[in-house]
Protein backbone atom coordinates (compact mmCIF):
# COMPACT_ATOMS: atom_id res chain seq x y z
CA UNK A 1 0.00 0.00 0.00
CA UNK A 2 1.25 3.49 -0.50
CA UNK A 3 1.15 5.67 2.33
CA UNK A 4 0.50 9.52 2.01
CA UNK A 5 3.31 11.61 3.05
CA UNK A 6 1.06 14.49 4.43
CA UNK A 7 2.72 17.49 6.05
CA UNK A 8 1.07 19.16 8.98
CA UNK A 9 1.72 22.21 9.88
CA UNK A 10 2.88 23.35 6.20
CA UNK A 11 0.96 23.81 3.32
CA UNK A 12 2.36 22.24 0.40
CA UNK A 13 4.66 24.32 -1.61
CA UNK A 14 4.50 23.41 -4.99
CA UNK A 15 1.45 21.97 -6.26
CA UNK A 16 0.83 20.83 -9.83
CA UNK A 17 -1.47 23.84 -10.12
CA UNK A 18 1.24 26.16 -8.98
CA UNK A 19 3.52 24.78 -11.21
CA UNK A 20 1.33 25.75 -14.01
CA UNK A 21 1.06 29.01 -12.62
CA UNK A 22 5.17 29.14 -12.60
CA UNK A 23 4.78 28.01 -16.66
CA UNK A 24 2.76 30.01 -17.52
CA UNK A 25 4.76 33.16 -16.13
CA UNK A 26 7.22 32.98 -13.64
CA UNK A 27 7.17 36.62 -12.16
CA UNK A 28 3.50 36.46 -12.04
CA UNK A 29 3.78 33.01 -10.13
CA UNK A 30 5.89 34.79 -7.67
CA UNK A 31 4.47 37.59 -7.19
CA UNK A 32 1.00 35.68 -6.00
CA UNK A 33 2.86 33.61 -3.75
CA UNK A 34 4.88 36.25 -2.18
CA UNK A 35 3.34 39.71 -2.28
CA UNK A 36 -0.51 38.43 -3.62
CA UNK A 37 -1.59 41.88 -2.51
CA UNK A 38 0.45 43.72 -4.89
CA UNK A 39 -2.61 43.42 -7.43
CA UNK A 40 -6.25 42.28 -7.36
CA UNK A 41 -5.93 38.80 -8.46
CA UNK A 42 -9.20 37.88 -11.13
CA UNK A 43 -11.33 35.36 -9.13
CA UNK A 44 -12.75 32.55 -10.71
CA UNK A 45 -15.22 32.99 -13.48
CA UNK A 46 -18.56 31.25 -13.80
CA UNK A 47 -17.05 29.05 -16.76
CA UNK A 48 -14.53 28.13 -13.86
CA UNK A 49 -17.00 26.55 -11.55
CA UNK A 50 -18.97 24.99 -14.04
CA UNK A 51 -16.01 23.09 -15.29
CA UNK A 52 -15.63 22.26 -11.71
CA UNK A 53 -18.72 20.86 -11.04
CA UNK A 54 -19.05 18.91 -14.37
CA UNK A 55 -15.14 17.72 -13.56
CA UNK A 56 -16.74 16.19 -9.95
CA UNK A 57 -19.64 14.74 -12.03
CA UNK A 58 -16.81 13.15 -14.80
CA UNK A 59 -14.60 11.98 -12.51
CA UNK A 60 -17.33 10.28 -9.88
CA UNK A 61 -18.36 8.45 -13.06
CA UNK A 62 -14.84 7.61 -13.76
CA UNK A 63 -14.63 5.60 -10.90
CA UNK A 64 -17.49 3.15 -11.62
CA UNK A 65 -15.54 2.98 -14.94
CA UNK A 66 -11.84 2.24 -13.41
CA UNK A 67 -13.77 0.00 -10.71
CA UNK A 68 -14.86 -2.17 -13.65
CA UNK A 69 -11.20 -2.65 -15.22
CA UNK A 70 -9.49 -3.34 -12.03
CA UNK A 71 -9.58 -4.91 -8.30
CA UNK A 72 -10.70 -2.03 -6.09
CA UNK A 73 -8.40 -3.16 -3.25
CA UNK A 74 -5.41 -2.58 -5.67
CA UNK A 75 -6.24 0.96 -6.36
CA UNK A 76 -5.96 4.31 -4.27
CA UNK A 77 -8.14 7.63 -5.30
CA UNK A 78 -6.53 11.06 -4.84
CA UNK A 79 -3.40 9.88 -2.77
CA UNK A 80 -1.04 12.33 -2.07
CA UNK A 81 2.56 12.69 -2.40
CA UNK A 82 4.50 14.93 -0.77
CA UNK A 83 8.81 15.55 -1.10
CA UNK A 84 10.77 17.66 1.71
CA UNK A 85 11.55 19.76 -0.59
CA UNK A 86 8.05 20.69 -1.06
CA UNK A 87 6.61 18.98 -4.18
CA UNK A 88 3.12 17.85 -3.78
CA UNK A 89 1.02 15.79 -5.96
CA UNK A 90 -2.60 14.46 -5.56
CA UNK A 91 -2.92 12.19 -8.51
CA UNK A 92 -6.32 10.74 -9.40
CA UNK A 93 -5.78 7.09 -9.03
CA UNK A 94 -3.23 5.40 -7.86
CA UNK A 95 -2.79 1.62 -8.80
CA UNK A 96 -0.74 -0.76 -7.06
CA UNK A 97 1.74 -3.69 -9.22
CA UNK A 98 2.25 -6.86 -7.85
CA UNK A 99 6.24 -6.12 -7.92
CA UNK A 100 5.81 -3.10 -5.39
CA UNK A 101 5.62 -0.17 -8.53
CA UNK A 102 2.67 1.91 -9.06
CA UNK A 103 0.61 3.04 -11.83
CA UNK A 104 -0.54 6.69 -12.02
CA UNK A 105 -4.05 7.30 -13.78
CA UNK A 106 -5.82 10.85 -14.42
CA UNK A 107 -9.06 11.53 -15.28
CA UNK A 108 -10.25 14.06 -17.42
CA UNK A 109 -12.91 15.77 -19.39
CA UNK A 110 -11.81 16.06 -22.92
CA UNK A 111 -12.40 14.13 -25.68
CA UNK A 112 -8.39 13.35 -26.07
CA UNK A 113 -5.39 13.39 -24.19
CA UNK A 114 -3.83 17.05 -24.57
CA UNK A 115 -0.23 17.66 -24.65
CA UNK A 116 -0.56 20.44 -21.54
CA UNK A 117 -2.32 16.75 -19.74
CA UNK A 118 1.01 14.95 -20.31
CA UNK A 119 2.43 17.52 -18.77
CA UNK A 120 0.27 17.44 -15.73
CA UNK A 121 0.62 14.15 -15.70
CA UNK A 122 4.30 14.03 -15.89
CA UNK A 123 4.69 16.67 -12.78
CA UNK A 124 2.93 14.08 -10.40
CA UNK A 125 5.20 10.76 -11.93
CA UNK A 126 8.01 13.81 -10.58
CA UNK A 127 6.53 14.41 -6.94
CA UNK A 128 5.59 10.53 -6.49
CA UNK A 129 9.40 9.11 -7.58
CA UNK A 130 11.40 11.62 -5.99
CA UNK A 131 9.04 10.75 -2.82
CA UNK A 132 10.07 7.45 -3.27
CA UNK A 133 7.66 5.58 -5.37
CA UNK A 134 8.36 3.45 -8.76
CA UNK A 135 6.16 4.55 -11.04
CA UNK A 136 5.85 1.66 -13.58
CA UNK A 137 3.11 2.77 -16.16
CA UNK A 138 1.08 6.18 -16.82
CA UNK A 139 -1.93 6.35 -18.29
CA UNK A 140 -4.90 8.90 -19.43
CA UNK A 141 -8.29 8.14 -19.31
CA UNK A 142 -10.54 10.80 -21.32
CA UNK A 143 -14.26 10.81 -23.26
CA UNK A 144 -14.77 8.80 -25.99
CA UNK A 145 -15.83 11.73 -28.79
CA UNK A 146 -17.18 8.97 -30.86
CA UNK A 147 -19.71 8.16 -28.35
CA UNK A 148 -23.55 8.88 -28.78
CA UNK A 149 -26.01 8.78 -25.70
CA UNK A 150 -28.94 6.21 -26.81
CA UNK A 151 -31.15 5.60 -23.78
CA UNK A 152 -29.37 4.70 -20.13
CA UNK A 153 -25.59 5.76 -20.00
CA UNK A 154 -23.33 3.41 -20.90
CA UNK A 155 -20.50 3.74 -18.68
CA UNK A 156 -18.22 1.26 -20.46
CA UNK A 157 -18.45 2.81 -23.89
CA UNK A 158 -18.15 6.82 -22.33
CA UNK A 159 -14.41 6.31 -21.77
CA UNK A 160 -10.85 5.16 -23.58
CA UNK A 161 -7.85 4.64 -21.21
CA UNK A 162 -4.98 5.85 -23.02
CA UNK A 163 -1.00 4.73 -22.32
CA UNK A 164 0.83 7.83 -22.29
CA UNK A 165 4.08 6.10 -20.46
CA UNK A 166 6.13 7.20 -23.27
CA UNK A 167 5.12 10.88 -23.57
CA UNK A 168 5.65 11.40 -19.84
CA UNK A 169 8.83 9.83 -19.79
CA UNK A 170 10.02 12.14 -22.75
CA UNK A 171 9.37 15.38 -20.84
CA UNK A 172 10.20 14.69 -17.22
CA UNK A 173 13.81 15.63 -17.58
CA UNK A 174 12.58 18.94 -18.90
CA UNK A 175 9.94 19.27 -16.22
CA UNK A 176 11.87 18.10 -13.57
CA UNK A 177 14.25 20.89 -13.94
CA UNK A 178 11.38 23.29 -14.21
CA UNK A 179 9.77 22.18 -11.17
CA UNK A 180 12.92 22.73 -8.90
CA UNK A 181 13.73 26.50 -10.53
CA UNK A 182 10.23 27.16 -8.98
CA UNK A 183 11.04 25.81 -6.12
CA UNK A 184 14.24 28.00 -5.94
CA UNK A 185 12.07 31.21 -6.37
CA UNK A 186 10.06 30.13 -4.06
CA UNK A 187 13.00 30.82 -1.78
CA UNK A 188 13.67 34.73 -3.32
CA UNK A 189 12.11 37.28 -1.06
CA UNK A 190 12.96 40.04 -3.64
CA UNK A 191 13.27 40.03 -7.51
CA UNK A 192 13.95 42.23 -10.64
CA UNK A 193 9.67 43.37 -10.83
CA UNK A 194 10.70 45.15 -14.38
CA UNK A 195 9.29 42.48 -17.07
CA UNK A 196 7.72 39.53 -16.92
CA UNK A 197 7.63 36.50 -19.35
CA UNK A 198 4.41 37.74 -21.01
CA UNK A 199 5.81 40.50 -22.25
CA UNK A 200 7.00 38.26 -25.06
CA UNK A 201 3.86 36.73 -25.63
CA UNK A 202 0.33 38.22 -27.98
CA UNK A 203 -2.19 40.03 -25.78
CA UNK A 204 -4.36 36.90 -25.22
CA UNK A 205 -1.74 34.80 -23.01
CA UNK A 206 -1.07 37.73 -20.84
CA UNK A 207 -1.02 37.08 -16.98
CA UNK A 208 -3.00 38.77 -14.27
CA UNK A 209 -0.01 40.77 -13.61
CA UNK A 210 1.51 42.10 -16.56
CA UNK A 211 0.06 45.84 -15.65
CA UNK A 212 2.44 45.55 -12.93
CA UNK A 213 4.99 44.24 -14.26
CA UNK A 214 5.44 46.02 -17.63
CA UNK A 215 4.22 49.74 -16.54
CA UNK A 216 6.86 50.74 -19.57
CA UNK A 217 4.43 49.35 -22.41
CA UNK A 218 3.20 52.92 -24.50
CA UNK A 219 -0.79 52.97 -24.70
CA UNK A 220 -1.97 51.78 -26.98
CA UNK A 221 0.18 49.30 -26.93
CA UNK A 222 1.35 47.13 -30.38
CA UNK A 223 -0.46 44.17 -28.47
CA UNK A 224 -3.93 45.43 -29.53
CA UNK A 225 -3.02 45.05 -33.29
CA UNK A 226 -5.28 42.10 -34.50
CA UNK A 227 -3.84 38.89 -35.22
CA UNK A 228 -0.16 40.46 -34.18
CA UNK A 229 2.51 37.30 -34.18
CA UNK A 230 4.53 36.52 -31.30
CA UNK A 231 7.52 36.86 -33.53
CA UNK A 232 6.39 40.53 -34.36
CA UNK A 233 5.90 41.24 -30.88
CA UNK A 234 9.16 40.25 -30.24
CA UNK A 235 10.86 41.75 -33.36
CA UNK A 236 9.17 45.26 -32.18
CA UNK A 237 10.61 44.72 -28.59
CA UNK A 238 14.04 44.37 -30.08
CA UNK A 239 13.84 47.48 -31.66
CA UNK A 240 12.70 49.26 -28.47
CA UNK A 241 9.19 49.48 -29.43
CA UNK A 242 6.08 49.42 -27.45
CA UNK A 243 3.35 51.64 -28.66
CA UNK A 244 1.47 51.34 -31.74
CA UNK A 245 1.85 54.34 -32.69
CA UNK A 246 5.72 53.72 -33.41
CA UNK A 247 5.52 50.73 -34.91
CA UNK A 248 6.08 50.80 -38.93
CA UNK A 249 3.41 50.60 -41.30
CA UNK A 250 5.22 48.39 -43.84
CA UNK A 251 4.62 44.67 -42.89
CA UNK A 252 1.12 45.52 -41.21
CA UNK A 253 -1.86 43.55 -42.70
CA UNK A 254 -4.96 45.75 -43.86
CA UNK A 255 -6.78 45.08 -40.57
CA UNK A 256 -3.34 45.68 -38.57
CA UNK A 257 -3.13 49.07 -40.62
CA UNK A 258 -6.64 50.55 -40.23
CA UNK A 259 -6.27 49.64 -36.83
CA UNK A 260 -2.85 51.77 -36.46
CA UNK A 261 -4.83 54.47 -38.25
CA UNK A 262 -7.57 54.34 -35.94
CA UNK A 263 -5.51 54.85 -33.05
CA UNK A 264 -3.53 57.47 -34.79
CA UNK A 265 -6.65 59.66 -35.75
CA UNK A 266 -8.45 58.88 -32.66
CA UNK A 267 -11.24 58.02 -34.74
CA UNK A 268 -12.83 55.29 -36.31
CA UNK A 269 -11.38 54.34 -39.86
CA UNK A 270 -14.93 53.59 -42.13
CA UNK A 271 -14.95 52.17 -45.73
CA UNK A 272 -18.82 53.89 -46.25
CA UNK A 273 -19.19 51.45 -49.36
CA UNK A 274 -18.52 48.55 -48.00
CA UNK A 275 -21.13 48.94 -45.56
CA UNK A 276 -23.10 50.40 -47.76
CA UNK A 277 -23.21 47.10 -49.88
CA UNK A 278 -23.24 45.15 -46.68
CA UNK A 279 -26.49 46.82 -45.69
CA UNK A 280 -28.04 46.76 -49.14
CA UNK A 281 -27.71 43.31 -49.45
CA UNK A 282 -29.81 41.86 -46.60
CA UNK A 283 -33.39 41.12 -47.60
CA UNK A 284 -36.03 42.27 -45.32
CA UNK A 285 -37.28 41.24 -42.75
CA UNK A 286 -34.43 40.69 -41.06
CA UNK A 287 -34.72 37.94 -37.89
CA UNK A 288 -31.63 38.74 -35.44
CA UNK A 289 -31.16 35.22 -33.94
CA UNK A 290 -28.88 33.56 -31.12
CA UNK A 291 -28.42 30.93 -29.87
CA UNK A 292 -27.29 29.68 -25.94
CA UNK A 293 -25.43 26.68 -25.61
CA UNK A 294 -24.38 24.25 -23.13
CA UNK A 295 -21.50 21.44 -23.30
CA UNK A 296 -21.82 18.81 -20.68
CA UNK A 297 -18.73 16.46 -21.16
CA UNK A 298 -20.98 13.78 -19.73
CA UNK A 299 -23.72 13.20 -22.39
CA UNK A 300 -27.37 14.21 -20.41
CA UNK A 301 -29.95 12.83 -22.80
CA UNK A 302 -30.36 11.01 -26.40
CA UNK A 303 -28.07 12.24 -29.49
CA UNK A 304 -25.89 13.79 -27.28
CA UNK A 305 -21.94 13.18 -27.23
CA UNK A 306 -18.89 14.28 -24.91
CA UNK A 307 -18.81 17.90 -24.93
CA UNK A 308 -20.60 18.39 -27.83
CA UNK A 309 -22.75 22.21 -28.08
CA UNK A 310 -26.31 22.06 -27.40
CA UNK A 311 -28.51 24.51 -27.76
CA UNK A 312 -31.25 25.05 -25.44
CA UNK A 313 -32.36 28.72 -25.83
CA UNK A 314 -32.73 31.37 -28.81
CA UNK A 315 -33.85 34.77 -28.92
CA UNK A 316 -34.91 36.24 -31.80
CA UNK A 317 -35.85 40.04 -33.14
CA UNK A 318 -38.22 40.56 -36.19
CA UNK A 319 -37.02 44.13 -37.98
CA UNK A 320 -39.50 45.00 -40.57
CA UNK A 321 -38.06 47.73 -43.01
CA UNK A 322 -40.39 50.23 -41.77
CA UNK A 323 -38.99 50.19 -38.27
CA UNK A 324 -41.55 48.10 -36.65
CA UNK A 325 -39.93 45.16 -34.18
CA UNK A 326 -41.55 42.06 -31.95
CA UNK A 327 -39.51 39.57 -30.59
CA UNK A 328 -39.39 35.53 -30.11
CA UNK A 329 -37.84 33.42 -27.44
CA UNK A 330 -37.22 29.90 -25.93
CA UNK A 331 -35.77 28.49 -23.17
CA UNK A 332 -35.47 25.14 -22.46
CA UNK A 333 -36.04 23.87 -18.77
CA UNK A 334 -33.60 20.55 -19.49
CA UNK A 335 -31.46 18.93 -21.59
CA UNK A 336 -33.67 17.62 -23.84
CA UNK A 337 -35.88 20.36 -25.32
CA UNK A 338 -34.71 20.81 -28.72
CA UNK A 339 -37.67 19.95 -30.40
CA UNK A 340 -39.68 22.44 -28.91
CA UNK A 341 -36.56 24.75 -29.50
CA UNK A 342 -36.91 24.28 -33.16
CA UNK A 343 -40.63 24.60 -33.56
CA UNK A 344 -40.56 27.87 -31.89
CA UNK A 345 -37.96 28.77 -34.08
CA UNK A 346 -39.25 28.04 -37.57
CA UNK A 347 -42.92 29.47 -35.97
CA UNK A 348 -40.90 32.89 -35.69
CA UNK A 349 -38.90 33.01 -38.90
CA UNK A 350 -40.94 33.40 -42.09
CA UNK A 351 -40.08 32.34 -45.52
CA UNK A 352 -38.47 35.37 -46.56
CA UNK A 353 -35.77 37.90 -45.03
CA UNK A 354 -32.05 37.34 -44.09
CA UNK A 355 -31.21 36.31 -40.69
CA UNK A 356 -28.70 37.71 -38.75
CA UNK A 357 -26.47 36.67 -36.07
CA UNK A 358 -22.91 37.85 -34.53
CA UNK A 359 -19.82 35.72 -35.75
CA UNK A 360 -22.65 33.44 -37.51
CA UNK A 361 -20.60 30.25 -38.16
CA UNK A 362 -21.86 29.51 -34.94
CA UNK A 363 -25.66 29.43 -35.18
CA UNK A 364 -24.99 27.76 -38.36
CA UNK A 365 -23.03 24.87 -36.04
CA UNK A 366 -25.93 25.21 -34.01
CA UNK A 367 -28.37 24.59 -36.74
CA UNK A 368 -26.26 21.64 -38.28
CA UNK A 369 -26.56 20.17 -34.73
CA UNK A 370 -30.33 20.48 -34.70
CA UNK A 371 -30.43 18.90 -37.77
CA UNK A 372 -28.65 15.98 -37.45
CA UNK A 373 -30.38 15.38 -34.30
CA UNK A 374 -34.03 15.90 -36.17
CA UNK A 375 -33.56 14.96 -39.61
CA UNK A 376 -37.45 15.73 -40.20
CA UNK A 377 -36.28 19.65 -39.84
CA UNK A 378 -32.76 19.31 -41.42
CA UNK A 379 -33.67 20.90 -44.52
CA UNK A 380 -35.27 23.95 -42.59
CA UNK A 381 -32.87 24.61 -40.61
CA UNK A 382 -30.15 24.32 -43.42
CA UNK A 383 -32.56 27.14 -45.00
CA UNK A 384 -32.24 29.48 -42.30
CA UNK A 385 -28.44 28.68 -42.22
CA UNK A 386 -28.74 29.65 -45.97
CA UNK A 387 -30.18 32.86 -45.31
CA UNK A 388 -28.01 34.07 -42.33
CA UNK A 389 -25.63 36.94 -43.16
CA UNK A 390 -22.61 37.86 -40.68
CA UNK A 391 -23.10 41.37 -38.56
CA UNK A 392 -19.31 40.76 -37.29
CA UNK A 393 -18.27 41.06 -40.39
CA UNK A 394 -18.47 44.86 -41.04
CA UNK A 395 -16.94 45.24 -37.60
CA UNK A 396 -13.58 43.31 -39.37
CA UNK A 397 -11.95 45.84 -41.78
CA UNK A 398 -15.17 47.75 -42.75
CA UNK A 399 -15.46 49.50 -39.33
CA UNK A 400 -12.51 49.62 -37.13
CA UNK A 401 -11.70 51.53 -33.74
CA UNK A 402 -9.22 51.79 -31.44
CA UNK A 403 -12.27 51.45 -28.84
CA UNK A 404 -12.75 47.90 -29.78
CA UNK A 405 -9.00 47.05 -28.68
CA UNK A 406 -8.33 45.19 -31.64
CA UNK A 407 -11.02 42.69 -31.78
CA UNK A 408 -14.48 42.44 -33.62
CA UNK A 409 -16.31 40.67 -30.59
CA UNK A 410 -20.00 42.23 -30.07
CA UNK A 411 -18.96 42.89 -26.19
CA UNK A 412 -16.21 45.18 -27.40
CA UNK A 413 -18.13 46.77 -30.56
CA UNK A 414 -21.43 47.39 -28.90
CA UNK A 415 -19.71 49.97 -25.98
CA UNK A 416 -18.06 51.87 -28.10
CA UNK A 417 -21.03 52.51 -31.04
CA UNK A 418 -24.14 52.03 -28.52
CA UNK A 419 -23.28 52.81 -25.31
CA UNK A 420 -26.67 53.66 -24.15
CA UNK A 421 -27.46 50.04 -24.21
CA UNK A 422 -25.19 47.77 -21.99
CA UNK A 423 -24.66 44.28 -19.85
CA UNK A 424 -23.62 45.82 -16.74
CA UNK A 425 -27.05 45.81 -15.02
CA UNK A 426 -27.83 42.18 -16.16
CA UNK A 427 -27.46 39.50 -13.39
CA UNK A 428 -26.13 37.33 -16.01
CA UNK A 429 -23.32 38.82 -18.29
CA UNK A 430 -21.93 36.68 -20.57
CA UNK A 431 -21.83 33.45 -22.04
CA UNK A 432 -20.23 31.26 -19.41
CA UNK A 433 -22.32 33.20 -17.15
CA UNK A 434 -25.57 32.18 -19.52
CA UNK A 435 -23.99 28.17 -18.87
CA UNK A 436 -23.64 28.32 -15.42
CA UNK A 437 -27.13 30.09 -14.55
CA UNK A 438 -28.63 27.74 -16.87
CA UNK A 439 -27.06 24.37 -14.86
CA UNK A 440 -28.05 25.97 -11.54
CA UNK A 441 -31.97 26.60 -12.82
CA UNK A 442 -32.22 22.82 -14.14
CA UNK A 443 -30.63 22.12 -10.77
CA UNK A 444 -32.80 24.48 -8.73
CA UNK A 445 -34.77 23.02 -6.18
CA UNK A 446 -37.43 25.77 -5.40
CA UNK A 447 -39.77 27.10 -7.93
CA UNK A 448 -38.75 31.16 -6.80
CA UNK A 449 -35.17 30.36 -7.94
CA UNK A 450 -35.57 28.19 -10.67
CA UNK A 451 -37.86 31.55 -11.89
CA UNK A 452 -35.16 33.96 -11.02
CA UNK A 453 -32.39 32.17 -13.35
CA UNK A 454 -34.92 31.61 -16.01
CA UNK A 455 -35.61 35.51 -15.91
CA UNK A 456 -31.93 36.12 -16.00
CA UNK A 457 -31.41 33.98 -18.79
CA UNK A 458 -33.83 35.25 -20.87
CA UNK A 459 -33.55 38.57 -20.31
CA UNK A 460 -29.46 38.20 -21.22
CA UNK A 461 -30.30 36.39 -24.59
CA UNK A 462 -33.29 38.86 -25.29
CA UNK A 463 -30.23 41.99 -24.91
CA UNK A 464 -27.59 39.81 -27.23
CA UNK A 465 -29.94 40.10 -30.19
CA UNK A 466 -31.65 43.39 -29.37
CA UNK A 467 -27.94 44.84 -29.41
CA UNK A 468 -27.94 43.74 -33.20
CA UNK A 469 -30.66 45.56 -34.04
CA UNK A 470 -28.71 48.99 -32.58
CA UNK A 471 -26.05 48.39 -34.42
CA UNK A 472 -27.59 47.03 -38.11
CA UNK A 473 -29.30 50.50 -37.54
CA UNK A 474 -26.27 52.40 -36.70
CA UNK A 475 -24.53 50.98 -39.83
CA UNK A 476 -27.66 52.06 -41.47
CA UNK A 477 -26.87 56.00 -40.52
CA UNK A 478 -23.41 55.18 -42.20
Amino acid sequence: MIRNNKSRGRPPRLTKTAFLDYRACRKAFWLRQKKPEAIEWPEQDDQGELRKKFGYEVEATAVEFINGLFPPDILRFQDEFETPEGLFARPDVVKENEDGSIDLLEIKSSNSAKPGQIDDLTFQVIVAEEWGARVRNCSILHLNKNYVRKGELEVSKLFKLVDVTDRVRQRYDELSGLAHEALALLQEEAIDEAGCDCRHKTKRHHCAAFAYFNADIKQPSFYMLPNISEKKVNAYLDQGLTSMLDVPTTGLTKRQLKTRMAAERGAPVISRDAIRRFVASVQWPLYFYDYETINPPIPQCDGQTPNSKWPIQFSLHRLSEDGMLSHAEYLADNYDGQRDLIKGLLASVGPTGSLVAWHASFEMRCNETLGKLYPEYAPALTGLSDRTVDLEVPFISDYVDIGFKGTSSIKNVLPVICPDLTYADQDVKDGNAAMAAWVEMTDAQGPKRKAELRQHLLSYCKLDTLAMVKIFKFLQTI
